[in-house]
């Protein structure tokens, strides 16, 4: 899977008021973090509150999607990186 499903987004983007990105940019942005590894996740995804990270998990475990939980990236041995969706809780859940 090098995407998410146009119907995962659709679902996130119903289920959260926070933000749902797939676009390239955000993908290349988000394929780092403080170490020399690179993985290109699906997508990421900015829950505006905790409540919204159950919907979000629920919807993950349906199809199978990796999750990534992520703060600020600066791990130095690539734990903030992942070829599933991240979850940046650094934006709004601090």
């Amino acid at each position: 899977m090098d995407e998410l499903l146009p119907e995962v987004v659709a679902r996130l983007r119903r289920s959260i008021t926070g933000e749902v990105k797939t676009d390239a940019v955000t993908r290349v942005l988000y394929s780092t973090d403080a170490s020399i590894h690179k993985i290109r996740p699906l997508g990421v995804v900015f829950p505006r509150n905790g409540e919204e990270l159950m919907p979000i998990i629920e919807l993950c475990r349906q199809y199978k999607i990796p999750l990534v939980p992520r703060g600020s990236g600066s791990s130095l041995a690539g734990q903030a990186i992942g070829s599933g969706l991240i979850i940046d809780c650094s934006r709004y859940l601090n």
